[in-house]
């Protein structure tokens, strides 16, 4: 009886034993699994913190890049837009005063020779060549209307209608031969009499160019 109890004692011991012995193994197991878990979730979060920031930086450089090409591109079609608006601008405003300045310097022209024709006219006047005065008061009439210088105007085609009152039509139509011709130069004087201020010495140069035209050439005039 004894020797049984003895026996059945020393299996539960027995048991007992490797039953501490396997929930230390196991123990050992799960403590060895969750240390290298942590080692290894340690490993890992520092490559992701490395990692991560530095695609994100090396995307955000390339995003960067790209932007500042593009940002570069959008300001050279810029510059060379507003370039070519302010060339063009440029190109017609100097276009503009290039003509301001021929129909000013063509009204300078018209003016000195305006001037040369009316004293050489005067010249014939007094000496009664009246033939040669009249065809330097057309041209003289002429220009004064290019350059807008009504005053003169007033006064040569005054002296025009004195000439034309001392020629006949025959002497007064030779001088288209030299450009001055009467009627060519009463045309002119329509289109310009916006204000009416032309009419009543167009009238008189009309009827002097009329009364012409009945009498006849006596004899030719002084050159």
């Amino acid at each position: 009886m004894t020797d049984t109890l003895t026996t059945i004692t020393g299996i539960i011991e027995s048991r007992s034993y490797d039953g501490i012995d396997l929930i230390n193994k196991v123990d050992a197991f799960y403590n060895n699994a969750w240390g290298k878990l942590i080692i290894f979730g340690t490993i890992v979060f520092t490559l992701v913190g490395l990692i991560v920031p530095w695609s994100i930086q090396r995307y955000q450089n390339k995003l960067l890049k790209l932007s500042e090409e593009s940002l570069k591109k959008d300001i050279k079609d810029q510059t060379d837009k507003i370039k070519g608006e302010i060339f063009d601008e440029l190109s017609k405003k100097v276009e503009e005063k290039i003509k301001e300045y021929d129909v000013k310097i063509d009204e300078l022209k018209a003016e000195m020779n305006a001037t040369a024709f009316h004293l050489q006219g005067n010249t014939f006047l007094e000496k009664g060549s009246y033939k040669n005065a009249l065809g330097d008061f057309i041209i003289a009439a002429r220009d004064y209307l290019k350059c807008n210088d009504y005053l003169n105007l007033q006064g040569v085609l005054s002296e025009i209608s004195v000439c034309l009152s001392k020629l006949s039509i025959e002497e007064i139509e030779e001088l288209k031969i030299i450009n001055s011709d009467i009627g060519l130069l009463i045309e002119k004087l329509e289109e310009k009499n916006n204000n009416g201020a032309l009419t009543q010495i167009i009238r008189d140069i009309k009827l002097e160019v009329q009364k012409a035209s009945k009498r006849i050439k006596e004899k030719p005039q002084e050159e």
